[in-house]
């Protein structure tokens, strides 16, 4: 039999065409400004097919975990799973979810996360539904595309803490998802109009690499911009300004009262104020942004 010359698609590769035009659980995060990675802008790129997220070292990792952190779920639990496929809401064909596990004989869902020291501070107590915001919008949004009334959300935390959490359906926030994502379906994806430019590093990597040079032309700016660039000036830079003089005071507190001592530990964590090889002190906020 001649050879057709047709490479044979891969399962990522069809799990990817599928995924593409649909919003998804991680992109109705994005689309809430719920996910520290991603915004609505990189979601309407993704679905256009205009730019494909790179998969980064935290990425793979988590990805390699996840069969270790659903074994540890069956093992405390002793409850069944079965890999979940990408499935599509039965009434809207644009609305999908990839669910990471079925729990067999249950009527739920198994979500598998890994977490840093760091972000693992934002989980509550296990059995509760104390988890950071993006964790919950995704386990609702699975919920909803597959009819299911709980998701079970384990988490190992800095590869010494092994949590899981329960998030029960909630029609409400279920209903609120659903309307935000059909408008930015309308409004954006198919009236082909990107949504706006957020502040954060996804966006503005994408306008540094979009535009990467300058033609030395100039341009004039219109009503709309003209505003922006007013906000920008007169109200955005000043508060900036007031915020920078108010965390380097508070910073300043914090280190008379630490006088010579390295590490000042509080009810949100640790501090520290070390010293270098040359003596150079380096005051250490024990704080990472949401966004990346």
């Amino acid at each position: 039999m001649a050879n057709s010359g047709v490479k044979k698609q891969t399962k990522q590769e069809i799990w990817l065409e599928k995924r593409r035009p649909c919003i998804t659980a991680t992109r109705i995060a994005a689309i809430m400004d719920l996910h520290p990675y991603a915004t609505a802008h990189q979601v309407w790129l993704e679905m256009k097919g205009l730019y494909t997220p790179e998969v980064n070292l935290p990425m793979q990792i988590g990805n390699h975990l996840e069969p270790i952190v659903a074994r540890l779920f069956r093992e405390r639990t002793k409850k069944k799973l079965k890999k979940s496929e990408f499935t599509t809401h039965p009434n809207v064909s644009y609305f999908g979810a990839t669910p990471d596990y079925e729990v067999i004989g249950e009527d739920a869902l198994l979500e598998c996360k890994t977490a840093g020291f760091f972000s693992g501070q934002n989980f509550g107590l296990g059995g509760s539904d104390e988890v950071p915001d993006q964790y919950v919008i995704q386990c609702q949004w699975q919920l909803a595309i597959t009819g299911k009334a709980l998701c079970y959300l384990a988490v190992l935390i800095d590869n010494s803490r092994f949590e899981i959490f329960k998030i029960v359906r909630d029609e409400d926030l279920i209903n609120m998802l659903g309307t935000r994502a059909k408008a930015f379906y309308k409004d954006y994806y198919l009236a082909d109009v990107p949504p706006p430019l957020s502040g954060y590093e996804p966006d503005s990597r994408w306008v540094k690499t979009q535009y990467s040079y300058d033609n030395g032309g100039k341009t004039n700016t219109d009503e709309e911009h003209d505003a922006i660039a007013a906000q920008l000036i007169r109200e955005a830079l000043p508060a900036l300004d007031k915020a920078e003089l108010e965390v380097d005071r508070l910073k300043n507190i914090l280190k008379g009262f630490m006088g010579h001592a390295s590490v000042l530990e509080t009810c949100v964590n640790d501090f520290t104020w070390k010293a270098d090889k040359n003596g150079k002190r380096s005051f250490r906020v024990p704080y990472k942004s949401a966004k990346a």
